[in-house]
C-alpha cells in the first residue's frame, strides 16, 4: 500500500514535500509548455513544419533525455529534482520557438505551392 501505517510520520512528511515540489514543477511545466505551443501552432500554421519537427526532435535529446540521463543515472540525482530538467527543457524549447517566431523567417514560406 502506498501510504502504509508501517510508515513513519516523518516519511508521510518527506513524502508530501516531494508531492509539493513535484507538484509545482508540472504547474510551470505546463506553463512553459503552453507558451511553447502558441508560437509553434503559428509556425505550423504558416507550413514551417520541418522547424517545429526539427526542433521538437533536436529539443528532446539535448534539453531533456541527455540531461535527465545525467542527473538520474550517473550522478543519482533525486526523482523529484527532474522537474528542474523538463522546465529547463521548456524554457529552452519556449525560446529556440519563439526566436523563431520573431525571425520572420517563416512569413516568407509559400504553403500555397502547386504540390505536382
Amino acid at each position: 500500500e502506498f501510504l502504509s501505517s508501517e510508515r513513519t510520520p516523518e516519511e508521510a512528511k518527506n513524502l508530501f514535500a516531494m508531492l509539493k515540489t513535484v507538484c509545482i514543477g508540472v504547474w510551470v511545466y505546463f506553463l512553459l509548455d503552453g507558451m511553447t505551443w502558441v508560437s509553434a501552432g503559428v509556425l505550423t500554421a504558416a507550413g514551417d513544419t520541418s522547424f517545429v519537427m526539427l526542433m521538437n526532435g533536436v529539443g528532446a535529446w539535448c534539453f531533456a533525455i541527455l540531461p535527465m540521463y545525467y542527473w538520474i543515472v550517473i550522478n543519482h540525482g533525486s526523482p523529484e529534482s527532474v522537474w528542474i530538467i523538463f522546465n529547463f527543457y521548456a524554457v529552452m524549447n519556449a525560446l529556440f520557438f519563439y526566436y523563431r517566431f520573431k525571425s520572420n523567417k517563416w512569413r516568407h514560406l509559400d504553403i500555397t505551392m502547386d504540390a505536382t
